[in-house]
């Protein structure tokens, strides 16, 4: 191989490099683009499921809200009718 062969093949293999480099930062680039696209949808699933959850533990507190208040006014009937008794005998 002459000088002049050799510099041709190190200007190929410097294209190739080049060409390379820049691919791969654009590569980088649209992985970064997607990454964040994908991190993005997690939290608005995270977000509906969280939502869905919330949504849910409203009801049950609701729920248990009303048979709080349903054995209280047992309770209050209860001990009326106890001081009743207690106040005829």
């Amino acid at each position: 191989m002459n000088l002049n062969n050799t510099q041709t093949e190190l200007s190929r293999v410097e294209t190739i490099s080049r060409t390379s480099e820049i691919n791969l930062s654009l590569q980088s680039a649209q992985y970064k683009r997607e990454l964040a696209q994908l991190q993005d949808k997690l939290v608005e699933l995270e977000s509906r499921h969280l939502k869905h959850a919330l949504v849910d533990l409203e009801e049950k507190n609701n729920e248990m809200e009303k048979l709080l208040k349903a054995k209280c006014t047992e309770i209050e009937e209860n001990d009326d009718r106890a001081l009743e008794y207690v106040l005829l005998y």
